[in-house]
């Protein structure tokens, strides 16, 4: 494939970090002025996978943007505002940037292999981790947004995706996620009543401030789409407040893992709704093997207070069954997070956290 890719934070090195302020168009305006460049390679990219990777002929590409318009202003409109800003601030085509934002709709693909591990009680108080195995491109930074009319985020960040998998918001709720795919559900890529489920996150990060009500908005939400997509989202509030949901379709499972300990691994730990979503597909053996594996270093603390340290090792652990950092045939661990809601702060490895350090993050506004 003879294409340019966006290059904003090369991997192993300083992650390059955006401030954004303003209505959701304004922030969309600064996103598409400041990243402009980026924004017309990460569309080169997106090209060259559209017909071979995603399986979009590209006599579709036109119908599948006007949906996605369609979708958005019913679902998400803050996302459409932000797609319209980016456009006239670096002049990308409208249609291109609803495609690049709608890639997990039209994408056909089980997702990527997330995982997510929160602790109640540490050293420091309750902690998020999240590795996220997004593949090794360099397009991936990370944003401080301040919308005027949502909750301020401090997040990683997607070259022209106005969402992210995880993220924590000025009120200390953190988000972290697994996908949460289906295959033993009919995928209908062209299914557009409903939200897309990769802005899950996002949605809950601006609207939400702690876990109940968290809880309760997710299960307000129209159907997660397309059929044979899902998220599972580990949320922790500044209370210590924690609950893992897992939300496919219809259908929303909300759970706790153990008193003191939450993880996500691609899999629920529902029995019924394993049932459900792999139908004839059988055991996800890999989700299931990081489930062993989270609570095998659990057992090992005997009841002792785990520490940040236990936390980054987990997280950084690259060798025998279920370990949570990739970088094999499986997945790549692009980025890797620790989320404190108590002190409102996020720590960020642009790398697979076993050769990379975290760097601490703060908000600035």
């Amino acid at each position: 494939m003879n294409y340019k890719v966006a290059k904003i934070s090369p991997l192993n090195t300083p992650v390059f970090r955006l401030s954004l302020h303003g209505t959701d168009y304004e922030i969309g305006r600064q996103r598409g002025i400041i990243l402009a460049e980026d924004l017309h390679h990460m569309w080169d990219w997106m090209e060259a996978h559209m017909a071979s990777a995603y399986k979009l002929p590209r006599d579709k590409w036109a119908f599948a943007a006007k949906k996605a318009s369609e979708c958005f202003s019913f679902s998400v409109p803050w996302l459409l505002e932000q797609i319209e800003g980016m456009h006239d601030g670096s002049q990308l085509d409208m249609e291109k940037l609803l495609l690049m934002n709608n890639y997990g709709v039209i994408w056909t693909n089980n997702g990527n292999w997330c995982s997510s591990v929160a602790i109640r009680y540490s050293d420091e108080g309750g902690l998020v981790g999240q590795n996220l195995d997004l593949g090794a491109e360099d397009f991936y930074y990370m944003e401080e947004t301040h919308p005027s009319s949502a909750c301020a985020i401090l997040s990683g960040a997607m070259t022209a995706i106005c969402s992210y998998p995880c993220g924590i918001n000025n009120h200390g709720l953190a988000v972290a996620s697994s996908n949460l795919p289906a295959p033993g559900q009919r995928l209908q890529p062209w299914e557009w009543q409903g939200l897309p489920y990769l802005f899950l996150p996002f949605v809950v990060l601006r609207q939400c401030r702690k876990v109940k009500e968290a809880i309760d908005y997710i299960k307000s939400l129209p159907p997660s789409i397309p059929s044979g997509g899902g998220y599972q989202l580990n949320l922790m509030d500044s209370s210590g407040d924690m609950a893992v949901i897992d939300r496919s379709g219809h259908r929303t499972i909300v759970r706790q893992c153990d008193a003191n300990l939450n993880f996500t691994t691609n899999c629920s730990l529902s029995s019924e709704m394993e049932s459900w979503r792999l139908g004839s597909e059988g055991e996800n053996s890999d989700a299931m093997l990081r489930v062993e594996r989270i609570r095998k270093e659990w057992a090992k603390l005997q009841g002792a207070v785990p520490t940040r340290t236990w936390l980054k090792e987990l997280l950084a652990e690259d060798k025998e069954s279920g370990a949570l950092c990739r970088t094999n045939e499986r997945g790549f661990t692009r980025q890797s997070f620790i989320f404190s809601p108590g002190k409102l702060t996020m720590d960020i490895a642009n790398g697979p956290p076993n050769r990379n350090e975290y760097k601490l993050c703060k908000f600035r506004d």
